[in-house]
């Protein structure tokens, strides 16, 4: 039996419940509306495939060509109703359909038939296109001119990708109906009544029975399609009925979820202790736990990183976070060990070959030789940075005179660089912006010294910048402004404003705008050469990390060179200077002064403490500082997190588009528990990618 047939429904609304059309109401709500009014427009109904595009389309055409048409629905009544049996026969001769892709004479000659004589003459014409991307440019034309002489001549669109149709369609007038997603009770609601309608057929057994829990998780694990929940359940139905064990192996649940645990393990240098444990409390025989390891690294490498297929049944119960764990962990593998990411895929899946004859000592082996080639040593490291106590040849020598400081030495504390750091970290993780230009206030060159008035010029000047960031549009995530600054005195006592932003590229005018104009108008003049001083980077800069540490190194210039952390090393554990260990190069620390009117440092408000406290509603930001991670926060850590960040974030839209806030109250405490789990799962593996970047040798 055929139940996407047994099911399609032949009314928008009505009493059974396989003639009902569900999670689709704005569209409903735009047909009926179009029948009942008797306008009958041309729509385009849009789509992923088995979204019910073309049953929502034979419903309309139903209904325009029905006589007895009540509240927008057919009457289906077909002793009494000649149109609705001949539509129900295939056999009316006001509806004709045709495929997008058919042959062009085909499709015109669909598009060019005229009403049948007699009553129906006088009643409406139906047309519909199924994939209607698919037009030629002949095709287009003549279903473009149809259009505009249309008289009770309706036509029917259905796409999958309406961002393909024609350009001469998109603007035709036509009645656009997307298909929105069907969140789970939805998707639940409509297997628990094909399965009603099922157990009520005389040709099923008597002991066939749905187990509890079965379709709740089928539903779950189906797409946000019916058509697709349809047939996720006509290939798990036996003779049984509908059970949890089919269920899973459909969607391979038992091989991908244990595979995935263990892999996720081995990748973000988990001990091998625990790494045999994933592999052994996994209840299959160890042939078949070598066979769905290598099976899960074939299907990720050939669908996210070569992109050559769709994503196979066997990813369908792993979680885009999770995916992309496994992914970035080879990547980052491949890196320490000095191996091209595409390489190492290949040897991974030649470790896990399939062994038909594997016992648990083969198993044991496998996981061995799988932890070697992960840690495996492929020449010395990257050459490493310059020590920062090495000076630089850029170091001015002084006099004896001119050694002699006038200020006391006043530093930064460790919370006030973790706040600096974890801010700009935080704009990265979340919207992958670095900081690309510096601005150096010298307030005692522009002529006013005094801390009240460098902090009412800094304020206004980073107003104007984001009132300039507005009026250019580019508030765009894509195009965010944000700052950081620090106020602090040189050796002579001269107050400095040091302020990191990341400007978009079209704000590159930044120091012509900040001498020319906006000092003047605040009653500066013409500013000294050394009292403003502007650096950009450079365009196209192919390495933004280098220049976003060089000016938050720059910023935290004042740090306490007495703070001390403890570092991981290839020997053990060792203290080092926080100074050292964020590469802050010693000829730039110095005291920064002190401060009596005005707050030492400040950032934007979308990435301050605050926002990042509010964040973790969320999503919460798991900082390399909280976690003592300290050298992956100069390895570019924040870069690589964000795409895990974004993954995770999209399965929380997910969950909140699978559960919506109508759903009742059972609903609602599954998409609790499910969100706090993604939350939970997302914070426990970066803390892990934290202390494998923290601890790699490789920078």
């Amino acid at each position: 039996m055929n139940l996407l047939q047994a099911a399609r429904p032949r009314r928008f609304a009505g009493e059974d419940g396989r003639r009902r059309v569900l999670g689709q109401d704005e569209a409903v709500r735009l047909l009926t509306a179009e029948v009942t009014s008797g306008r009958g427009r041309s729509v385009l109904l849009h789509g992923p495939h088995g979204s019910g595009k073309e049953t929502l389309g034979l419903i309309y055409a139903n209904a325009l060509l029905c006589t007895n048409a009540a509240d927008g629905n057919p009457c289906l009544d077909i002793e009494a109703c000649a149109s609705c049996r001949d539509f129900a026969d295939g056999v009316h001769p006001n509806f004709a359909r045709a495929e997008g892709d058919a042959p062009e004479d085909d499709v015109v000659r669909a598009l060019l038939a005229q009403p049948g004589a007699g009553w129906m003459s006088d009643n409406w014409q139906v047309i519909l296109i199924n994939e209607a991307d698919g037009l030629s440019a002949r095709v287009t034309e003549v279903l473009r001119r149809r259009l505009k002489a249309a008289d009770r001549l309706a036509f029917i669109l259905c796409s999958s990708n309406a961002a393909a149709l024609p350009g001469a369609l998109q603007g035709a007038g036509l009645l656009v109906a997307p298909m929105q997603p069907v969140p789970v009770p939805t998707r639940l609601t409509l297997l628990s009544e094909v399965c009603d309608w099922l157990r009520k057929q005389d040709s099923l057994p008597a002991t066939w029975s749905i187990e509890t829990g079965a379709l709740e998780l089928l539903a779950e694990l189906a797409p946000p399609v019916l058509g697709r929940a349809l047939a996720d359940l006509q290939s798990v139905l036996c003779e049984e009925g509908v059970t949890l064990a089919r269920v899973r192996a459909n969607h391979c649940l038992d091989e991908s979820l244990p595979a995935a645990r263990y892999l996720a393990a081995a990748l973000t240098g988990a001990s091998f202790t625990h790494q045999v444990q994933a592999l052994t409390t996994w209840e299959i025989d160890p042939a078949e736990r070598i066979a769905a390891v290598e099976a899960l690294l074939s299907a990720l490498f050939r669908a996210d990183v070569e992109h050559v297929v769709e994503a196979p049944a066997l990813l369908a119960g792993l979680t885009n976070s999770q995916r992309l764990e496994i992914v970035d962990g080879v990547a980052h593998r491949a890196q320490i060990i000095g191996l091209a990411p595409r390489r190492l895929w290949p040897a991974a899946m030649a470790v896990w070959r399939p062994d038909p004859w594997a016992r648990e000592a083969t198993l044991i082996t496998r996981a061995a030789e799988f932890r070697n080639l992960l840690d495996a040593d492929r020449g010395p490291p990257k050459r490493q940075a310059r020590e920062a106590s090495v000076p630089s040849r850029r170091r001015v020598s002084r006099s004896r005179g001119q050694e002699v400081s006038v200020q006391p030495d006043v530093r930064l504390k460790r919370d006030q660089v973790e706040d600096l750091w974890d801010a700009a970290a935080f704009a990265v993780q979340t919207r992958g912006q670095h900081l690309n230009t510096s601005i150096l206030l010298n307030h005692d060159a522009l002529g006013r010294g005094g801390e009240a008035e460098a902090q009412l010029l800094v304020t206004n000047l980073l107003s104007e910048l984001r009132k300039r960031a507005d009026a250019r549009r580019l508030r765009d995530p894509a195009h965010s402004f944000y700052r950081l600054y620090v106020h602090a005195r040189d050796d002579a006592g001269r107050l400095q404003t040091r302020i990191a932003l990341h400007l978009p590229a079209t704000m590159r005018d930044v120091e012509h705008w900040l001498r020319g104009s906006f000092l003047r108008r605040n009653g500066y003049g013409v500013p000294a050469t050394d009292a403003v001083v502007v650096r950009l980077a450079r365009e196209g800069n192919p390495i933004p990390l280098r220049r976003h540490l060089t000016l938050l190194r720059l910023l935290c210039r004042g740090i306490d060179p007495s703070i001390e952390v403890i570092v991981d090393e290839a020997d053990g554990q060792k203290t080092a200077a926080l100074a050292t260990v964020l590469g802050v190069p010693q000829v730039i620390r110095r005291g920064i002064g002190p401060l009596t009117e005005v707050r030492r440092f400040e950032t934007s408000r979308w990435i301050a403490r605050d926002a990042r406290k509010e964040a973790a509603a969320r999503l919460p930001f798991v900082s390399a500082f909280a976690e003592q991670a300290w050298r992956a926060s100069v390895r570019g850590h924040d870069a690589a997190e964000r795409r895990a960040r974004e993954a995770a974030a999209a399965e929380i839209d997910h969950v909140a588009r699978e559960f919506p806030a109508d759903s009742g109250p059972e609903w609602q405490v599954k998409r609790d528990a499910r969100l706090q789990r993604i939350r939970d799962t997302y914070v426990a593996a970066a803390r892990s990618r934290l202390r494998a970047r923290s601890t790699s040798q490789a920078e």
